[in-house]
């Protein structure tokens, strides 16, 4: 014996199954990006690398291009010297800089014991008992 249904409960039924499924797809969508965030914060230690690597290549491909045209050398040696280019700046920075990098602490814990100084202006700011 089969369901008769009028008009107006075929038009009811229709804009049932019609928002149930809405809801259906919502529901799915907000779970898979729920997933999608769980797993990116679950293995955002490898990601996080990886972004940074990809905005460093990003910024230094015009630089290697150039360097390539210019000079045009192989791709090989155009990334020694794009790293080289890098790398010798920063080592010739930490060489002249560190060694008053490694003065400074020690001043200021003299200068904390002696009841002055960085540490117990900060310590005095924020409260702390040291």
């Amino acid at each position: 014996m089969p369901v008769v249904l009028t008009e107006r409960q075929q038009t009811t039924v229709a804009a049932a199954m019609t928002i149930l499924g809405a809801a259906v797809i919502v529901a799915a969508v907000l779970a898979m990006l729920w997933l999608l965030a769980l797993f990116f914060r679950t293995f955002s230690g490898v990601f996080l690398p990886l972004a940074v690597a990809a905005v460093a290549a990003m910024v230094a491909k015009p630089y290697y291009d150039g360097i390539r045209r210019l000079l045009r050398l192989p791709p090989t040696l155009a990334l020694a010297l794009v790293l080289l280019s890098a790398i010798v700046p920063l080592v010739a920075f930490l060489w002249f800089s560190a060694p008053s990098w490694w003065d400074r602490p020690a001043s200021w814990s003299r200068s904390s014991r002696n009841g002055g100084g960085v540490w117990s202006g900060w310590s005095r700011r924020t409260g702390l008992k040291w």
